[in-house]
């Protein structure tokens, strides 16, 4: 600081200080970008705007809206939450709401209720979001019970990764200077092309790859070789946007 006080143009002055800068909830921010979520990205800052957006307040009226009408038809825990329903407690980590002047049963309740409310509601903004997420669990599922093999894949930023689990939950975390034009040029990539064709590469040659299994929610059916084939569709949003948008990092 010093050094850049008393150069000529401290303005201008490299400082290599690291400056912290936080997204505004940064894995919904790419998954927004991924599926080119347009709703879901306008609520997470990918957009331009004059004021800075909250994806919070949006998912607090969703979930309040949902819970006037369950309160309407009758659902006693809908009713006890009339006016519990806010920013801090939507914004709490799952079951932990610290809804105090609930009874211990209450509080289990409606952390159950809110959970489950929570996740509709992101559901239903950042709707290519989920279908990714989805399409993620399955590709997951195929490999590790067709395959009997660990998910095994490489970022678009070639760092590889290994994953001895039956949920593939990607993130992407850029080292150095994070910045709209670095967010852009990583979602202009086909990621989750990539990602397929990665895949196919790899586990095709199993046997088992066309072979159909029942999904964890005993609902779907459907072959590694399906999911592979099938990449979500992508929204509208412009990723470019995310260059005029100046509340990307609020």
């Amino acid at each position: 600081l010093v050094a850049a006080l008393e150069s000529e143009c401290p303005e201008d002055y490299f400082s290599y200080i690291p400056i912290h800068q936080d997204g505004s909830c940064n894995g919904l921010q790419h998954y927004a970008a991924l599926g080119r979520d347009k709703e879901g990205g306008a609520s997470v800052n990918l957009c331009s705007f004059d004021t800075p957006q909250d994806v919070y307040s949006c998912i607090v009226d969703l979930v309040e809206e949902r819970r006037k009408e369950d309160a309407e038809n009758g659902l006693m825990i809908a009713k006890e939450l009339e006016g519990f329903i806010s920013r801090k407690i939507i914004k709490a980590n799952n079951n932990d709401y610290h809804l105090d002047d609930f009874s211990e049963e209450l509080q289990h309740m409606a952390s159950m209720y809110l959970t489950n409310q929570t996740f509709k509601s992101l559901s239903s903004l950042f709707t290519a979001t989920k279908e990714i997420q989805d399409w993620l669990v399955k590709l997951a599922e195929g490999v590790s019970k067709n395959c009997l093999q660990n998910v095994e894949w490489e970022t678009p930023l070639g760092f590889p990764i290994v994953q001895p689990y039956s949920k593939v939950k990607p993130s992407f975390f850029v080292h150095g200077q994070i910045c709209r034009e670095e967010f852009v040029k990583l979602h202009s990539q086909p990621i989750l092309e990539n990602l397929a064709k990665f895949m196919i590469n790899k586990y095709s040659s199993y046997s088992n790859y066309y072979t159909c299994y029942t999904s964890k929610n005993g609902v779907e059916i459907f072959s590694l070789h399906d999911i592979l084939h099938k990449v979500p569709k992508k929204g509208d949003l412009d990723i470019n946007e995310v260059l005029r948008s100046v509340f990307f990092f609020s």
